[in-house]
């Protein structure tokens, strides 16, 4: 016996998978460049997750734990930071980084 088969003719379209679409997460910064304060605007999916700022040089100048349930904008300050440019981690998944600019 052959078992389990099937025939596909040229030029048919066969499905073999549907992938459903997933919700794109993303983490938004503004504004860029920032003076005293940014603001990160992302999807709840980063609860309880650790935001990190690295300077140029790869020196961890700041740490914060973000958005406890529920919270889906937060507001960071930055003043105390020098002018240069810096990257922001979120080392929980999904891994994001953003870079900003402070004046």
């Amino acid at each position: 016996t052959f078992g389990d088969f099937f025939v596909v003719r040229p030029n048919e379209t066969v499905v073999t998978a549907i992938d459903e679409p997933q919700q794109p997460m993303s983490l938004e910064l503004f504004p860029n460049p920032a003076r005293s304060m940014i603001s990160l605007q992302g999807a709840s999916n980063y609860e309880d997750s650790h935001l990190q700022v690295f300077d140029q040089a790869g020196r961890q100048v700041g740490h914060k734990l973000l958005w406890p349930a529920g919270i889906s904008n937060l507001t960071v300050s930055v003043d105390h930071l020098s002018q240069g440019a810096y990257t922001i981690v979120v080392s929980e998944q999904p891994h994001v980084n953003l870079q900003f600019v402070k004046l």
